[in-house]
């Protein structure tokens, strides 16, 4: 469990660790994917041409532990999941 589950973050490109671009606009090459529409067993990069949502890009910071086991050993990786409210 993280030790803090919740955190605000801004707008701003680069002040901390999470970013949004909204649609139509071009995030970060190469760190955004989305299922082709076309095969969908293939990514393709997002870009300002397909990027119909949005997009926030979340910098983990350091690289995360493997997962052992569910929440062993804590902070690992294997599947994040986090909300989003956009004002």
């Amino acid at each position: 469990m993280p030790v803090t589950p919740n955190q605000n973050l801004t707008n701003i490109i680069g002040d901390d660790r999470g970013n949004f671009y909204g649609a139509g606009t071009n995030p970060p090459s190469k760190l955004c994917q989305k299922i082709d529409p076309t095969d969908p067993t293939r990514l393709i990069e997002v870009n300002n041409s397909n990027n119909s949502n949005g997009v926030i890009v979340v910098d983990l910071g350091d690289a995360l532990p493997p997962v052992i086991a569910p929440g062993n050993p804590p902070n690992s990786y294997g599947m994040i999941r986090f909300r989003a409210k956009i004002k």
